[in-house]
């Protein structure tokens, strides 16, 4: 069985990165308040970039930030990252 962890790191390796924040941005787990946001904001900047504009923020920054951080929590050779912060 495959859980929600597999299936980001399979989205992060195919460069898929709404697909992978859509199921991210739902974790608590293991991650700090600050990561939850960001992943958080990413994800409404993908749905909801003109509200994120109404609030001041650049949806394009929020998707940068978000990504990144997907890359470094789920990227290649993450799987020692996650399970540590966990």
């Amino acid at each position: 069985m495959q859980t929600k962890t597999d299936k980001v790191r399979e989205l992060v390796a195919l460069h898929r990165w709404k697909d992978a924040l859509r199921i991210a941005q739902t974790f608590r787990l293991g991650l700090t308040i600050e990561q939850q946001r960001v992943l958080g904001r990413a994800w409404a900047s993908y749905n909801h970039g003109y509200l994120m504009e109404q609030m001041k923020r650049d949806p394009q920054a929020c998707r940068r930030e978000g990504i990144a951080l997907l890359q470094e929590l789920y990227g290649k050779g993450s799987e020692i990252n996650v399970r540590r912060t966990a």
